[in-house]
Parts: structure tokens; C-alpha cells; sequence
């Protein structure tokens, strides 16, 4: 395989480790974290497999935060469940340099979406766990 791929890790609080997730063969939501940093992956990708030219990344932005609106609320809740679980960790990034990954501001109709099927989710997930179903099929 030739192009782009990404690593996906994901903390975990109980060891206090990185764990790897799984590795896509295509870009992935954090890109706009890597271009917020100053990594162009897709121009990278093009200049490699169109022109067959290399391009070097001599610097980028560091101490830089991806924030998941709808990822993190739920790693939030997740989150506090655990003994060394800190509320502050959770909140820091928003008071840093970051990137959204559904920004809002330029195009709010992704967030719209994004927060519509965030919603249907939730609340599929709440009315499981109280045995209730809202189809009539459903019910006996």
C-alpha cells in the first residue's frame, strides 16, 4: 500500500497508556489537526503519487488540541467513573491552541448533523437501558 494512513490511539485512564485503536488506510477525522499544525497530508499525497515529488516537513505547530465536541462529552462521562479520573485534563484543551473536528463557525450544517445523529443516538442509548421502545412493533 502507497498513501495516506493513520494510527488511531486512544487514552486510557485505568493504566494511564496510550492504546492503539486501529489504522486507517485513508485520511481520518483528525486531519484538520495536522493541518492546523502546518502538515498539508493531502497536498503531501498528491505531490508523492501525481507529480513524484517528495516534500519534507522541516517544521510544524506544536501543543496543539483536536477536540471532538461529541467524543469528548461522552469520554467525559466515562471519564468520571474512574479513581484517577480529573475534571481539569478534560477542560485544558479548550483553553489551549485547538482544532474541532466539526468546526462551526465557517459551516455550522455539518455540527447541525453531527449533533442531530449525536442526539437520535443518546437517546436510542437512554430508552434501551430503561426497556423503553418507542416503536409499537416493539411492544407487547
Amino acid at each position: 500500500y502507497k498513501g495516506v494512513s493513520s494510527a488511531e490511539f486512544k487514552y486510557d485512564f485505568r493504566d494511564s497508556k496510550y492504546k492503539l485503536i486501529e489504522i486507517n488506510a485513508r485520511p481520518v477525522g483528525p486531519e484538520r489537526l495536522f493541518y492546523t499544525a502546518g502538515i498539508n497530508f493531502p497536498y503531501i499525497a498528491y505531490l508523492d503519487c501525481v507529480q513524484r515529488k517528495s516534500l519534507r516537513v522541516n517544521s510544524y505547530k506544536t501543543d496543539l488540541y483536536w477536540i471532538s465536541n461529541f467524543q469528548d462529552v461522552k469520554e467525559f462521562f466515562k471519564g468520571r467513573k474512574l479513581k484517577n479520573y480529573k475534571a481539569r485534563e478534560y477542560f485544558k484543551p479548550y483553553f489551549y491552541n485547538k482544532t474541532y473536528e466539526v468546526p462551526f463557525k465557517k459551516d455550522p450544517l455539518p455540527f447541525i448533523a453531527k449533533l442531530y445523529y449525536s442526539t437520535l443516538f443518546l437517546l436510542r442509548a437512554f430508552l434501551n437501558r430503561c426497556h423503553i421502545s418507542i416503536f409499537s412493533a416493539d411492544t407487547k
